[in-house]
């Protein structure tokens, strides 16, 4: 399917022949979220995307952009895995993707994405599993890892890869170096440009969390 396709187009090219609100009563989307978006061309809250996801078995970034559409079926098969391990060697998480520019100084979004088991020790309270989007941490942590966030160690220490908020994009996960009167900000992947934060522009909310590990198949 092309990505220039809308949400609307994708979601009837799904539908296929079913009449619509049938298809949405069957896959438990209300009947407004459907008309809004076919008839107003509108987009739905994350709760309703979360759904509607769920429903379509695409990501949430495939029925906006028609990117990715892959993987809902890798994290689905994930899911599907974690009743499969013995529950003394593995915990359930829940994984959330990071937040965008329009929720300030926060980590992720609120609706997780998915859930998956991580080896006993992994979790704790104070860490947030983060599913990554694109390629600029590659070789390190690719995309559709996931990487476990300590919202509690937020002490930079130069080299180790950090959460951090940027005003223009969000939380985006970076490698720090510290210098006397700066941050910077690098990409492990080189085809993407360090940004720098001075000292004196960093208060307590850009650093979100320090990545403490990286669950991920190449």
């Amino acid at each position: 399917m092309s990505s220039e396709l809308n949400l609307k187009k994708r979601l009837l090219e799904i539908i296929g022949e079913e009449e619509p609100y049938k298809w949405a009563a069957r896959a438990g989307v209300s009947k407004s979220t459907l008309y809004n978006i076919l008839n107003k061309d509108g987009n739905p809250r994350a709760d309703q995307l979360l759904k509607l996801s769920k429903a379509t078995g695409r990501t949430m970034e495939w029925l906006l952009t028609g990117s990715s559409g892959e993987l809902a079926e890798e994290l689905q098969g994930v899911s599907e895995r974690v009743d499969q391990y013995e529950p003394t060697t593995v915990d359930k998480v829940k994984v959330y993707a990071l937040a965008g520019a329009g929720h300030p100084n926060e980590l992720t979004d609120t609706t997780p994405v998915a859930e998956v088991a991580v080896p006993k020790g992994y979790y704790k309270p104070s860490i947030v599993p983060v599913l990554i989007r694109g390629r600029s941490m590659e070789d390190t942590i690719v995309d559709g890892a996931i990487v476990g966030v300590d919202r509690e160690d937020k002490m930079v220490v130069s080299g180790e890869i950090y959460a951090v908020w940027v005003p223009y994009e969000g939380a985006v996960v970076k490698r720090l170096y510290l210098d006397p009167e700066k941050i910077t900000c690098r990409s492990d992947n080189s085809k993407f440009a360090d940004f720098v934060v001075m000292l004196d522009r960093v208060d307590e909310h850009f650093v979100l969390g320090r990545v403490k590990w990286v669950i991920q198949r190449y």
